[in-house]
């Protein structure tokens, strides 16, 4: 049996009906905060960091509409993103979500450790 498979057999097969269904509820639950809030995070980076300052528009209700689009323009991109992994059923999830992160991770860490250190701190001071 895969790694990623013990619980929710677990829950399938040893939880009475009624407990596996709270069990399934908090998993679903958890999962939908994680992405709303990632969704939402994306949305307002974009509409806020990148669009409102490139086209000059600071108009809230304006600035509301554009960021409703660019949550739909984000869910697709992340939609497509899960859609291009689901041929890869023998790697586990865990693994494949943490080489996901060491692309963007490694570059942080060699952006951040690459800065001269003390630099930031003397501007501030």
């Amino acid at each position: 049996m895969r790694s990623d498979a013990i619980y929710p057999t677990f829950i399938v097969t040893h939880l009475p009906p009624g407990i596996a269904g709270l069990a399934v509820g908090g998993i679903l639950a958890a999962a939908m905060s994680s992405h709303a809030s990632a969704v939402n995070s994306l949305a307002s980076a974009s509409t806020h960091d990148f669009y409102a300052p490139l086209t000059g528009r600071h108009d809230m209700g304006h600035l509301l509409w554009v960021g409703r689009w660019f949550t739909l323009i984000w869910t697709a991109v992340l939609v497509g993103g899960a859609i291009a992994f689901i041929g890869d059923r023998e790697t586990p999830v865990v693994q494949l979500a943490l080489s996901i992160a060491s692309l963007t991770y490694g570059s942080l860490l060699g952006r951040t450790s690459s800065a001269e250190p003390g630099r930031e701190h003397a501007r501030w001071t």
